[in-house]
Order: C-alpha cells, then structure tokens, then sequence
C-alpha cells in the first residue's frame, strides 16, 4: 500500500533486483515492466508471473521516488502450489555408497516419494528388472526372524535376520529401514537400479522410469574409509543467515595408518561463487580446495552463502535468491599415497523464509474427566517459527482421536480430519476435546502446523480419569460454550451448559465454581456468584444464571472461561470442566492504528517514520488533528519532526510532553535518530505510544527498531607478563592477553604473529585437553583468533635454554582497525635440587612410653626450597610400637596405610611427631623409612629413622632383711632399716 496525498501522478517505482522464479508484468499488455506508477497499482495492472518450477518464494527489490524522495522496499512473495491430483511426488532420489561386497540401507534420506491422497503404505515403488539393473547386487528386504519362522521365498541369514529378493517395496518400507541392496563383491565403481512408483494400482509417470545409483567404495584397507556412524549421501543444511559449520558427524574419513591431521580432502570442482564459498577459518572470505579430516574435526570448515546484492545488503547479510535448493562439490580423500575415489557433498539451502515451524512441548497432553470436555491452548500447542507471525501459521487435524471428538466452540459439528484451525483459536482456548464417555484411560490425535511451506506434527496425549458411571455426566445436547456482545449480558441455557444423571433430579445436581471469569460476572437472579459458589441444574432450566461483561474489544473477539465440578445427590463428582465464553466486537469509535513494519536503522544513522510503518485513522478526525504521544522514549535515540506549527526551521526533538500529528507523518517530518552508540552496542531499539483525537485514546502501541550493528569501535587490548618454568610450557588465557572490541565477536578478532619467540615455540593445541607440546607450531605469519585463547588452545612452551625472558610480537585487527602488541614471559629457573638429611640421629628411650622426634634428632634442609615445607612419606612402618601426629590434643597415626601418610619438616619442628611403644610391646632397635621430598618433587628416597627401646631385664634383690621384735600387744613400723630391696 503506497500512498502520495500531494503528487501521486510523480511517484515513480522502479526494480532495482528482479524476481528469480517470475517476471512482473503489467496488463492488458503483458509484457516485463522495469518501472511504473502507483496508477498501475490502483488499477490492479501490475502482475506477478511465475515460471512453474517448484520453488516457493520469490523478492523483488524495488525503489519508490516522488522526485524530491527515496524510499526502498523488499516486496516477498509466497508462492503456493496448486492444489492438483498429481499423484505421488518424487522428493529425494540421491546417490547412496556401499563398501564392495557390503550393505546399503536404502532409507527415505535418499529415496523418498510423497501423496498427499495416500499413506505411505500405499505408494508402491516396482523395480523395473533389466539385464544391467542392478548389475552387481541385489536390492533386498531385510527384516528379524519371525516367530514362527520364515515364509517361503525368504532365506534365513547368519545373524538370525531373513532376506529376499522383492519386485517392489513400499514408502513405508523404506521408513522403517528393512530396504537394502547387497553388494556381489566383484570390483566396480558404481550401480544402479530402475523403478517407477505407483499409488493404489496407478501409475502417475507414465513410461517414465527413474533411477536410483549407488557408488561403490572399493574394499582396499589402504586407502581412507567413511568413518562409522557418518550417514550417506553426506549432506549438510545451511541457513540463509548465517555461515554454516561443516561437522565430523556429516563428512569424517579415517585411515588405520594415518592421523586426520594428514588426511586430505580435495575438492575437485569448487562450488559457483554465486553459490557461496567453503572456507578456512583461519582464512575467512577466502575459499579453499584443499583441507584435512583435523580442520573437520575442530569446527574450522565453514560454508558461506553469497552475500546478498548492493540494493539488499543495508537489510540482510547473505542471499539465496536465485541460487538452487542445493548446491554441492567433488572430492577425494588422500592419506598421501592413497586415493578414494571421487564422491560428492551436497549442501541444502534452506532460505530463512524457508525455516520450520517448531512445537515447543515436546510431549503435550490435556487432562478430562470421562464423558467431560477440556480446552486445547498454547499451553500444548505453542509453536515457534523465526520467520512467521503466529497468526499466519495453519494447524490440521491429521488423525482424529478414537474415544471422543475434537470441536471448535464457534460451532457444533466434530471436526474431521484434514479439518483446520488458527493460532488464534488456541489463543481464545475455542477448540474443545469432548470425550465419548467410554471405560478409557487415554486417547490422543495427531496435529500439523504450517507456515505455507514448511510444516511441523505433534501428538496431542489425552489423559482421561474415570468416573463413577452412576455420576453426572455431559448432556448431549450442550456446548459449554456462548457468544455475547461486549458491554452485555446473556442467559446461559441447557444449550450452553446442561449435565443428566440417571439418579439425580435437576434441582440435586450441583455445580461448584473453581474459578471465576476475568471479563464479566456471573450472577444467579441478583445475586453474584463468587469463587466456590454453587447452583443447580434447576437454576439453568429457569434462566437464572446470567453472564455480565462491561468489557470492550477491539477488532478481535475475546475468550473469557470458568472451571467448575458437578455433583449429583449421592456426591459423585465429575472434575476439570470448563465454560468458555467469547465476547464479540462492539463498535468502536476510537482511533484506529495500524503499526505496519519495523524499520532499519545503521547505526548513527537516521531514518524515515512513513505512513507504511504508522498508520492512524478516525472516522470523525482529521489526520492533522490525530495526535500520536510517545508514552515511553526510545533508549538509544531519539525521534525529530522537522516541521512543527508551520515552522521548518529547526528539528523538534519529540518526548512524552512533545506530541506530533499523523499528518506529520504523512507529511514525511517524523524520524528516528540513532544518536547513542559509543562505547555500547545496541541491536534494537524502540518506543511506545497511542493515538488521541482529544476524548478517546487508542491502547499503547509498541514499534520496534533494528539497529544494524557498524564496526565504528577499536579494540582494546590489555597483556600481562606471563611466567613460566625453565623447559616447561604455559597456557596463555585471558587474564594475560585481554581484547574488548564491542561490535566485533571473538572469533572475527585475529591476531598474527609478527615475531616469534626466539627461546620457545608459539602453538595451538586442537582441543584444551591435549598435551601442550602437541600443538601446532605458529611461525611468523601464521595467526589465531581471540576465540582461541578464551578456548585455551594457544600455548608457549620454552626449548630449556637459560634465559631470564623470551617474547612474541603480533598484530590484531577486527576487519577496520589493526594495532601491534608484544606479550612477554618470564622464565622461571628450574628447581631441581634433591634436599638433604642435616641430622638424623635416631631415637633412644625407655620401653612402655611416649617420646617425641625433634628437629635435634632429624633434620632435612634444601639449597632452593624452604625446609619446612620438605616432606617426610613414609615407605615402611616401624615393626615395634607406632608412629603418630599430636596435633591440637588429636592423636593420629602416621602410617604407610595411613590416616596419615606423611609429615614435615614443619611438624617435626613443633613437637607434633612422636613415637608411641606400649607397656608389653618387645624392646630393641626398630626403624621406619621414608623419602624426603620437596616442593618440586625431587626426592631423597630410601632413607631410615632408628628408634632403641631400653628392655628391663635384670630382676631385683634385697638388700635388708633384718627381721623384727616388738612386745606383745604393741604396734611398730617397717622401715628401710629392717627391709629394703634395689633393681639396677
């Protein structure tokens, strides 16, 4: 929709990129139109032609002028395919490779046919046998043993599986993976087989015959194979906007003699430039023929779709306009000495118009009660599509549930299958699953979503909960549901909500509210109805029960719900009901807005606010007195009308208190400025605002803003010295090597060295894991990128030389500004000096006691660690008494088995290390040994503490036994005079 209030008959279009599928031309004439005026527009004589191939969509770039302004716009077109019994369609027919003398699975990956009127069952493909067709195998149905062994004609395998030879196969065999074809072993490079395919007995092609071909791979252990687990045809998909990784786990090759850092593709026939580049990411925007299996395992071949033409860059990056569906490329794989023969990768183009639609519940499922209804909404269906709106996505019933039926509330008939409803109608909760009442646990149905091209299925679950068959149960003849105009109220009759039981009378059966509608009220007579509260059947049949809104819509109507339990007389109940009631359109005086597209915006720049991104109108107001008011400003701008109250002087910078009119609009004055951009990278912007005639508002509108991101900031880089070991090697990370660059992500940040050390060797390691000498040296020239080191794959690694320092220099760049930096190491001196035992005196003392080991009976020193950090680890336990650690009144044993295992220097020099002999234990002379170790792990090892325990072995002997004499009935002491005895 183009408008021009002042000078239409100037306005002029013009195609800057024409359509690639199509022509534009204009009638009655018919002939292809270069340019043309809005009057072809009005008059409907402007047309869009399509050539008939099968694409889908098609663009046309075209530039407006009114001779004082310039606008341009991408106008998209969807094409959509006849609806015309054509029969089945062939959609994959693809190479497949089979090693010489083995299996291929013939899967729907590479042989696919498709009908819209036929299951897969039914679409029959009959092998056309010719003398040559296959010539060196057999196409074969291989399927498990069945139980009661195999049928006749069917051969019985080795591996307990049963083949043979068919004339035809079904889609739906090749779906479930039992077609293959069984290579003779004879030495060949390829074969292939004849079919037509058929639905219900018709052939649809004709005499025409089709061909599917299979390369073989020749059985030579010396040349490199298909890795296992890749799947043929190698294939990968790429999308429009972005550049596209090519993975192991869709190219991978491996040789038993050679590493994948020598294996090497090469790529016979490079790709068309106007069909994109395969590239190194080492070398960006360059395309490359020859890699290895290496650069394929770490993520470093990349696929970039051309780039999109002058006209169209400032609104995307890359283009597959006018590119096939797939592209694809030769190659050989070598290990040096050895060739594969030439295969072909195919890579599928996927236009981001092109993408998906995906269900966002994996496993979705509604809940009813048995006989009982529940609503389906975006809490099962909800879909998410990156380049369509989710009104203009379609959903399909494509199998209907067994036990009950799908209905929309506006209507009374089941749906059937084939049978459509929209996002919207899940948004109003319309579409209802109305169970049969049979004895069921579960029931589901099978639901497609598409956007026109691209479609999506699920499996809606239905959980149903039993009921007591003497309860209440739905009336057949109600819908639990009623339509009522906004500002209104309506009574709800046995045709809206009505529940029969075979025991219970009307005026017995109660219904309880769950909860209450957000739009509107009920009420039974005066009386509102509140959450919990009840009525009966008798109330509905009396017309007492009413629905009250005061709400006013807009354009759509909207969907309000209550949920509610039934009871009968004997208290059975029938859970999870739910009302729905649809408040329809009343008529609306207030503005009427339309917030068509967002715009583009570069960043610092400034753009045009037209009538095709806003758009305001009132019945009784003109434009001029149409105000629009921002009621939240944009963050990173700000929005100017050039001509405010007649003046054009000087920009009105618009705010919440600063209105401007539609006609400003219209008038072509209203813009958005990207003013804020320095030091912050902002992708979108926006604001929000309503429309006033002065009385009735419009409700707040939001408009968005891309801000296409300008490489407009320097990189910022911080280095730290690095220090490392003497001979050993060191991770360089991003404490040590810092860049920040705002607009430019780490791995477009390349660095490449510009001097290489001069005492070690510059590498990057595939994987973070690896061992540091592993990785690859990078010499002068060579770079890396940012990603890099924040991944930890780059690594200095010193060649032993004595040097105190080593360094790098290099030079880094975003694409637009490059600076040098050097980034230094310190060399760290090698520690390797085995300590020593100062003193080690042993132990010497009394048996059944407790002694402690001193720094004055065993001492270790070290020339260059700090002794107290020298550890004693024990290598064998004394074979008398035990060794153990006194430490904060905790006694531990130091044992060889542990709970302590060593101790050290520290510990001996504080008294906690002692040595424990137990009263009965033997005496003698016992030893424990031990390794010195210190903090660099060199050793003194094999080193013996002795301990001398003192035995008793001398008995004791009196020496004074002199008797004694007292008078009778007396008492006395013994003394030392009269007895005493001595133990040496």
């Amino acid at each position: 929709d183009i408008q021009d209030d002042y000078n239409p008959s100037d306005v002029v279009l013009s195609v800057l990129d024409p359509p690639k599928h199509g022509r534009l031309i204009l009638h009655p004439a018919d002939v292809s139109v270069q340019d043309f005026q809005l009057k072809d527009l009005k008059r409907g004589q402007l047309h869009y032609a399509h050539d008939g191939t099968n694409s889908l969509h098609d663009q046309v770039l075209l530039q407006i002028n009114d001779g004082h302004n310039i606008l341009n716009i991408l106008f998209q077109i969807k094409i959509t395919q006849q609806n015309i019994d054509k029969g089945p369609q062939l959609l994959n027919n693809l190479q497949g490779w089979v090693p010489e003398g083995g299996l291929l699975q013939i899967t729907n990956r590479l042989l696919q046919a498709a009908d819209k009127d036929a299951r897969d069952s039914e679409i029959v493909f009959n092998l056309i046998h010719a003398e040559e067709s296959p010539k060196f195998g057999d196409v074969i149905l291989l399927v498990p043993m069945p139980a009661d062994g195999p049928a006749d004609g069917w051969q019985t395998l080795p591996d307990g599986k049963i083949a043979t030879v068919p004339n035809s196969f079904t889609q739906q065999d090749l779906n479930n993976g039992i077609v293959w074809y069984q290579h003779s072993g004879i030495t060949s490079t390829e074969d292939s087989f004849k079919f037509q395919f058929t639905n219900g007995g018709r052939t649809y092609t004709g005499d025409e015959s089709h061909t599917f071909h299979i390369g073989v791979v020749p059985k030579n252990e010396d040349i490199p194979q298909l890795a296992l687990g890749v799947i043929t045809p190698l294939q990968v998909t790429a999308l429009e906007d972005r550049v596209t990784v090519i993975r192991a786990a869709q190219l991978s090759f491996v040789d038993r003699d050679t590493p994948s850092q020598d294996l090497i593709y090469n790529i016979t026939v490079p790709l068309l430039s106007e069909h994109g580049t395969i590239e190194h990411s080492d070398s960006p925007f360059f395309p490359v023929t020859f890699f290895t299996q290496a650069d394929i395992d770490n993520g470093e071949i990349l696929y970039r779709p051309p780039a999109a033409s002058l006209h169209a860059q400032g609104l995307f990056k890359f283009s597959f306009t006018g590119v096939p569906e797939s592209v694809s490329f030769p190659f050989t794989v070598s290990d040096g000495e050895h060739k594969s023969p030439e295969m072909e990768f195919t890579i599928h183009l996927l236009s981001t118009n092109q993408q998906p639609p995906v269900f966002q519940i994996s496993e979705p499922f509604i809940e009813v009660s048995q006989g009982g209804r529940a609503a389906i909404g975006l809490s099962q269906l909800a879909v998410r599509d990156a380049d369509t709106y989710p009104y203009d996505l379609l959903f399909e019933l494509m199998e209907t549930p067994q036990f009950g039926t799908l209905i929309k509330s506006d209507y009374r008939q089941p749906m059937v299958k084939g049978d459509t409803f929209t996002h919207d109608d899940l948004v109003r909760n319309a579409i209802h699953y109305v169970h049969g009442g049979t004895l069921t646990t579960e029931d589901n149905m099978q639901i497609l979503v598409t956007d026109g091209i691209t479609t999506a299925t699920t499996m809606l679950e239905v959980h149903i909960s039993a009921t007591d068959s003497d309860g209440p149960r739905l009336a057949p003849e109600s819908l639990l549901t009623i339509s009522v105009p906004a500002k209104s109220l309506k009574t709800i009759t046995r045709s809206h909500l009505a529940y029969i039981d075979n025991n219970s009378p009307d005026n017995k059966i109660r219904i309880q509210l769950i909860s209450l509608p957000m739009y509107g009220i009920l009420t039974n007579g005066d009386e509102e109805l509140l959450e919990f509260s009840t009525f009966t059947m008798e109330d509905i049949n009396n017309q007492r029960i009413r629905y009250t809104t005061d709400f006013d819509t807009d354009d759509q109507p909207i969907t309000d719900i209550f949920h509610f339990t039934v009871y009968d007389v004997d208290n059975n109940r029938l859970d999870n009901q739910m009302f729905t009631i649809t408040i329809t359109t009343a008529r609306d005086y207030s503005p009427l807005v339309n917030v068509r597209d967002e715009v583009t915006v570069e960043e610092g720049g400034r753009i045009l606010l037209s009538s095709h991104s806003i758009l305001a109108t009132d019945q009784d107001t003109p434009e001029k007195d149409l105000l629009i008011k921002i009621t939240t400003a944009p963050m990173f701008g700000y929005i100017e009308n050039l001509k405010r109250e007649g003046r054009a002087d000087q920009a009105v910078i618009i705010s919440p208190d600063v209105p401007f009119s539609v006609q400003d609009i219209l008038d072509n004055n209203v813009y958005y400025v990207q003013s804020v951009h320095r030091s912050i990278e902002p992708i979108s912007d926006g604001f929000d605002f309503y429309v006033t005639d002065g009385i009735i508002q419009s409700p707040v509108y939001h408009f968005n803003i891309i801000i296409l991101q300008k490489n407009d900031e320097p990189p910022k880089m911080s280095v730290e010295t690095v220090q490392v070991k003497e001979g050993t090697g060191v991770v360089i990370r991003n404490t040590s090597l810092s860049l920040q660059d705002q607009d430019t992500p780490e791995n477009e940040l390349v660095l490449r060295v510009t001097k290489k050390p001069s005492h070690g060797k510059l590498r990057k390691r595939q994987f973070y894991s690896e061992p540091l000498e592993n990785g690859r040296v990078l010499t002068q020239g060579s770079s890396f990128t940012y990603q890099d080191v924040l991944d930890e794959l780059i690594v200095y690694t010193h060649d032993g030389t004595s040097v105190q320092s080593d360094e790098f220099r290099f030079a880094f760049t975003d694409g637009l500004y490059t600076e040098n930096g050097k980034m230094e190491f310190y060399v760290e001196k090698q520690k390797n000096e085995t300590p020593r035992l100062a003193i080690n005196r042993g132990l010497q003392f009394s048996a059944g006691s407790v002694s402690v080991i001193t720094q004055q009976h065993l001492q270790a020193t070290d020339i260059d660690s700090d002794d107290e950090k020298l550890k004693f680890v024990i290598t064998k336990d004394p074979t008398v008494g035990r060794l153990q650690m006194s430490k904060n009144d905790n006694l531990v044993q130091i044992s060889i088995r542990g709970p302590i295992k060593r101790f050290t220097q520290a510990d001996i020099n504080k008294g906690y290390v002692e040595y424990r002999h137990e009263k009965g234990e033997p005496g003698g002379s016992f030893a424990f040994k031990f390794d010195v170790v210190d903090p660099d792990g060199n050793k003194l090892i094999d080193q013996s503490f002795f301990i001398s325990v003192l035995e008793d072995k001398l008995p004791p002997s009196i020496v004074v036994n002199k008797g004694l004499v007292l008078d009778e009935n007396t008492v006395k002491k013994i003394t030392t005079l009269q007895l005493s005895a001595t133990d040496q």
